[in-house]
């Protein structure tokens, strides 16, 4: 449990020192505007997760150690609402995947292309995505001209215009060095002959599918280590109250 409680520490310190690098903390007030995006802000689900982790471990751990039936019950019954949750979202995503594919890249659709440059840290977050996965936008690289920067009817002093972002470029293997402005333009008509050489030109999407599908069995058998752990977590806060209340009855007739 005490490395439970680590690691929830751990995304939430994350969390606060990469809202400090931004200058959150000196600007309260952004909170509450658009440089904030509480669906798309990483950041935010750092948070998220680091408080469930850590409100698990200290459930569990103080449960178990204080014998607080309270606790291990709370512990219990939060453990086995994500048990179910992951089941049931697995048999959805199986079941019905074909219309959650194609929700979820419309989703994707309007929220990473529109919202792009909203937050640095989402932006680096798609630009990691799209460089390693070696793609360019959702469905393909002509989803970015949904962007205001990038669109090709965007003002003509805008050398972003009719482009797409660097992570979209093929690297240049000699130079080694990523060229911020190897985009710039090339879905222009004048480029419209060379720029397959320059950037990638299949989408996200279908690039994530084909690398889920090639690593299908080492994805099942991570997914199943932890939902045995959970399940074992589960199991153990059970054993353990029907422990005390035994021990508690023995108690009460002595």
């Amino acid at each position: 449990m005490n490395q439970v409680l680590i690691v929830g520490l751990f995304f939430i310190a994350a969390g606060i020192w990469a809202f400090h690098d931004r200058g959150v903390f000196n600007e309260f007030q952004s909170l509450s505007t658009n440089e904030v995006s509480f669906l798309t802000d990483p950041v935010i689900w750092l948070f998220v997760l680091g408080g469930v982790v850590f409100m698990l471990g200290t459930l569990g751990c103080l449960g178990a150690l204080r014998e607080n039936i309270c606790m291990l019950k709370c512990f219990s019954i939060i453990m086995g609402l994500i048990l179910l949750l992951e089941i049931g979202g697995g048999c959805a995503i199986y079941f019905y995947r074909a219309q959650i594919q194609a929700q979820f890249q419309k989703s994707l659709t309007d929220v990473t292309i529109t919202d792009y440059r909203e937050n640095a840290d989402f932006q680096d977050l798609i630009d990691a995505l799209q460089s390693g996965l070696s793609c360019c936008g959702v469905n393909s690289y002509e989803d970015w001209d949904n962007n205001i920067y990038f669109n090709c009817s965007g003002p003509a002093n805008n050398p972003e215009a009719c482009g797409v972002p660097f992570s979209c470029c093929i690297p240049d293997q000699a130079s080694g060095v990523a060229n911020t402005q190897c985009g710039y333009g090339v879905r222009s008509p004048e480029q419209q002959n060379t720029f397959h050489t320059k950037i990638y030109t299949t989408g996200c999407a279908d690039m994530f599918t084909m690398w889920i599908n090639r690593y299908l069995y080492y994805i099942a058998g991570i997914a199943g280590v932890i939902v045995l752990v959970e399940l074992f977590g589960f199991c153990f806060a059970h054993s353990l109250v029907n422990d005390i209340k035994r021990q508690k009855a023995r108690w009460a007739h002595r």
